[in-house]
């Protein structure tokens, strides 16, 4: 009787173990799909975006899937990794995270790291990663800016900034006019949604897909 309880509980444990391993691997391959859907509508992007760097939005069919997308340019969002330390105050208060997370990212800024990613930014922090999409729709690694091209800001953005006592010189950086966060509006969804950034490569150089989020 002994022996049957251990092997029925050992069934069980194993039962489970290959259940917990086959969701793992179901929402592994889910992730996948989603960021080689997202690389397929960056790659569009690009090519777009390049051939008409004047172009502001633009909708495609994707398999069955309509999508909508646009250009934001990256000097528009609050840099990580080269904004005055004021904006990423801003940038902070307007997650709603816990001011005191502050000081993970000032010993990051101090021992010259830098971010690859926005998503990165929450791990500094501990923050909930849960707020990435709500933080790539307002932040960038890309522009190497201190400040912020207001006129390109997102509305959100752009209308806290203004209601602050922030030194103008911030506000006023020029355009980058090659990278650019591509936002998108994807089956039946209102919201705009950050699927990455990309840069057209003017100047000479060749255009190409700096990431994709996740």
């Amino acid at each position: 009787m002994f022996s049957l309880i251990v092997l029925t509980t050992l069934f069980a444990v194993s039962q489970q173990r290959v259940l917990a391993h086959n969701q793992s691997a179901m929402a592994e391959r889910d992730l996948l799909v989603r960021e080689q859907h997202r690389r397929s509508i960056l790659a569009v992007a690009l090519a777009m975006k390049t051939a008409d760097p004047s172009l502001t939005g633009f909708e495609i069919t994707i398999g069955a899937d309509p999508v909508s997308a646009r250009f934001v340019d990256v000097a528009g969002l609050i840099d990580i990794n080269t904004a005055s330390p004021v904006l990423i105050e801003v940038l902070v208060s307007e997650l709603d995270l816990a001011p005191e997370t502050l000081e993970n990212y000032r010993r990051w800024r101090r021992d010259g790291q830098r971010f690859s990613a926005t998503p990165d930014f929450l791990r500094v922090l501990g923050a909930d990663p849960a707020r990435r999409a709500e933080l790539s729709r307002l932040a960038t690694a890309f522009s190497g800016r201190p400040g912020v091209a207001l006129a390109h800001a997102p509305e959100r953005l752009a209308a806290r900034l203004r209601g602050t006592n922030i030194d103008p010189s911030l506000l006023d950086a020029a355009p980058s006019n090659e990278r650019y966060l591509v936002l998108s509006e994807s089956g039946g969804s209102f919201r705009l949604q950050p699927l990455g950034t990309i840069d057209i490569g003017v100047n000479g150089g060749a255009g190409a897909i700096l990431h994709v989020n996740r």
